[in-house]
C-alpha cells in the first residue's frame, strides 16, 4: 500500500507538509539523525505497521516549555492496516519502540492523536499514556505522554 493512500484512509483531511517530509526524508529524520528511528511490520512482503520516534522539538506552541527537549522524544506515525489491528501489530511496534527509547535514554515520551481516528486514543491510553491537552480543535487534536522511570534494560 503506498504512503498517500495509507493517508488518505487515515485522515479526513489534508496533512501538512511537515507530515509529508516525515515520509520523504526518512533518512535524514530517522534513520541516520542521533536518538530517533522508523520501524515497520511486514506481512507477504507488505508494509502492514509503521511507527517512528524522534527527538521532541518543541513545536507545539500550545505545550508551552513543558518538557526537557534533552530527555524527551516524539512518538509518531503509528499506523496499522485497518484489515489487520486488534492482532498485536501495534503493541508490538510500540514496545519495540518503548525499548529503544529506555535505551538510548529518553525520559518522557509525548504523542498527540486525533479523536476520528479508530482507536487511536484508547489504544494510547492502554499503553500507559495519559492525556495532558485536549484541543478540542477541528482536527479533534489530543496530547498526550508517558514517563520512562526505569531507563534499565
Amino acid at each position: 500500500m503506498s504512503n498517500r493512500k495509507i493517508i488518505t484512509d487515515v485522515y479526513p483531511f489534508p496533512i501538512s507538509e511537515a507530515s509529508m517530509k516525515d515520509l520523504t526524508d526518512m533518512e535524514l529524520l530517522f534513520l541516520t539523525r542521533e536518538k530517533a528511528t522508523f520501524l515497520a511490520a511486514f506481512y507477504k512482503d507488505q508494509v502492514v505497521g509503521t511507527i517512528a520516534v524522534r527527538p521532541y522539538d518543541g513545536r507545539i506552541v500550545s505545550l508551552g516549555n513543558r518538557y526537557n527537549l534533552e530527555e524527551t522524544c516524539e512518538i509518531i506515525k503509528c499506523y496499522v492496516d485497518k484489515n489487520l489491528r486488534k492482532q498485536g501489530i501495534g503493541s508490538s511496534l510500540f514496545n519495540e519502540v518503548e525499548r529503544y527509547c529506555k535505551e538510548v535514554g529518553y525520559k518522557m515520551m509525548y504523542l498527540h492523536t486525533h479523536k476520528f481516528l479508530p482507536g487511536g486514543l484508547s489504544f494510547w491510553q492502554k499503553k500507559g499514556f495519559i492525556t495532558i491537552l485536549d484541543e478540542c480543535n477541528e482536527q479533534a487534536t489530543v496530547h498526550l505522554e508517558k514517563g520512562l522511570v526505569n531507563n534499565e534494560l
